[in-house]
């Protein structure tokens, strides 16, 4: 899929090993990079795994694009579909726009 991010202080971080691990540590660090590997990797939604390690989720259902991977806590990665008019089915999400990390604020 095709990554963005809501804003420069996440492109920065998620682009930065060192900041990762300045943030989680090292270990944590390393679970969010191979996340974002995974978000990176699958053409679509439908092709992200739902069982753990990257445990896709459904965050809200009253908006029906918006998702979270990870285990609950620090480094959960929140994201929403970036595309117009909203995908009906996960396999049409190919572009999706991370807005939140946990533990970064």
């Amino acid at each position: 899929m095709q990554c963005g991010f809501e804003d420069q202080r996440l492109r920065a971080l998620c682009n930065s090993a060192k900041r990762l691990q300045e943030t989680f540590g090292d270990r944590l660090a390393l679970h969010v990079q191979r996340i974002l590997w995974s978000l990176d990797a699958a053409p679509n939604l439908a092709d992200l795994s739902a069982s753990p390690p990257v445990s896709r989720r459904r965050v809200d259902k009253g908006s029906p694009s918006t998702f979270a991977v990870g285990p609950n806590g620090p480094g959960r990665i929140y994201f929403r579909a970036d595309m117009e008019p909203e995908p009906q089915t996960l396999s049409e999400i190919e572009r999706i726009k991370i807005y939140d990390i946990e533990g970064t604020k």
